[in-house]
This record gives structure tokens, sequence and C-alpha cells, in this order.
């Protein structure tokens, strides 16, 4: 059992809604708003990928996910309270509720769609441009090296923390993650470590580009010749793969089960992980 996000409708969705769109009326407060909602949405998705790494069908595996998502669901308490005592109000007994994992992810868009409609933004704006490599690494170098490595497996500080840093090159461990799972973390920071959020002191471009640069840490380098092996025989593939917003939330998992699609025996031939790496950045 974990305290979630449950019966958003039954708890007054609607005023929810209504009290967000309310009390977004003057500049300045609406852009607080926005933000606040914002990280309540980042902490609450990632606690709930949290929990369903930790539990799988009512039985705990992974003691430490649950321990995070937990963590996690604490801090978005706190974090509701930054929409408004009216709203505050309303949300936190959602937070207190006691759901069990199918219903999970439910309830978490329906929360994520209430204030979206409340503040009529998007709360996973994505950028306006491509992430740019070259950018994400010098952000990664000035801001994270230092714990996480060049690598991604641990850098010169990385002793000092309990728990560790995370290992960004664990590809086995990340494979379901996505750009926008690491850019949600980047966001808000990891409950119950020594990681800080940059929603504030970097700017969305930078938080983009670091994400997208950490996700490739995991990846062998991209197969030579990936790009023609597409045009050739996933021409489908290759425009998909160009439009970052259909793959910022991809996983590496969804990756490779679209290329293996579109591939099929060619696929099977070369290295996945390899032409992997190459969708990641295409």
């Amino acid at each position: 059992m974990i305290i979630i996000f449950a019966r958003l409708c039954a708890l007054g969705l609607g005023a929810v809604v209504g009290l967000l769109a309310a009390s977004g009326t003057v500049l300045g407060q609406e852009t607080d708003l926005v933000a606040a909602a914002g990280r309540l949405a980042d902490i609450a998705t990632i606690a709930i990928a949290e929990y369903a790494d930790g539990v799988e069908n009512g039985k705990v595996i992974r003691v430490e996910e649950l321990n995070e998502a937990r963590l996690f669901l604490e801090q978005a308490r706190r974090a509701a309270a930054q929409l408004g005592p009216e709203a505050g109000a309303l949300v936190a007994p959602i937070l207190v509720r006691l759901q069990k994992g199918s219903e999970l992810r439910e309830q978490l868009m329906e929360l994520r769609a209430a204030l979206e409609v409340g503040l009529g933004v998007s709360l996973d704006l994505l950028p306006e441009e491509p992430p740019s490599l070259a950018r994400g690494a010098a952000v990664y170098s000035d801001r994270c090296v230092r714990c996480h490595g060049e690598s991604g497996s641990g850098g010169p500080q990385a002793a000092a923390f309990d728990p560790p840093p995370a290992d960004l090159s664990d590809s086995d461990g990340l494979r379901r993650v996505s750009v926008l799972d690491f850019l949600r973390k980047v966001n808000v920071g990891v409950a119950g470590t020594a990681m800080p959020g940059f929603a504030e002191s970097l700017a969305a471009e930078d938080r983009w580009a670091v994400a997208l640069y950490a996700a490739t840490l995991r990846l062998p380098s991209p197969t030579p010749g990936a790009r023609d092996l597409l045009a050739a025989q996933c021409a489908r593939c290759l425009l998909v793969l160009s439009d970052f917003a259909s793959t910022a939330g991809a996983s590496d998992d969804s990756l490779a089960a679209m290329l293996g699609l579109g591939l099929g025996s060619a696929h099977a031939d070369s290295t996945p992980a390899a032409i992997t790496a190459y969708a990641r950045v295409a």
C-alpha cells in the first residue's frame, strides 16, 4: 500500500479545476501557480514510476524503490500546499488515499489533466527545437559530473553520499526510462538523496539538453550507417525518430520495439542497442 492520488473526480475534480482557473487570473500569480502545478505533477509521476519498479502484482520486489516512492509522495504533499489554501485543501485528501498498482497510472493521468485544464497549459511543454547534445554535455560537465562521473557510473564526490548517485550508465536498469522521465528528476530532484532540483537554477532549454545527454550515457555509440539503414529499411521509423516530440517520452525498450517491427531481420542482424542509441539522438 502507498499514499497516492486517487478518486479525483469523487473528491472534487471540478472544484479543483475551478479554483485553479480562478486563482490564475493575475499575472505573476498565474506563473507561480503553473510552476507549482508542474512541480506537483512531476513529483507524482516520478513517484508512480518508482512504485511500479518496487511492486509487482501486489508484492514488494524492491524495497528501496518503494521507499523512494513514499519519499516522493511526501514531497508531493508539500508541493500541493503551493497551489494555495483552497485548491491545496482539495488536493490534499487525494494524497492520503491508498490505492493498489493497476489504478495508479489512471489516477495520475486524471490529476495531470485536471491541472492542465484548470490552468490552460501543458505541464510537459516540449522545447521548440530538439535539445542540443553539445549543450547537454556542457551542462552535465558543470552541474552533474562531480557526482555522476563522466561516464555516468560515479564521480569523485559519489562516495560521500548515502545513497550514492544514480548510475546513469546502467543500461538494463534504465531501459524503461525516457528523456522526459529524466527531465522530471532534473526539475524536482530525487527525494531522499543529495540530488537537488534545477527548475529554478537552469533554463528549460538547458534542463532538456542535460536530460537528453544523460539518457545517452547508458547507450553504446550509435551504429555507423544507422541513418542509411533506416532510410532503406524503414523510412517511417526515420520520420518518427526525427520528431523529438515523438521520442521524448519513449523508453529505450519502446524505441527498440518500434525499430524491431520496422526493420525486421535487418534489425536482428545489427546491434539493437547501437541502433537504439542512434534513435535516441536522431
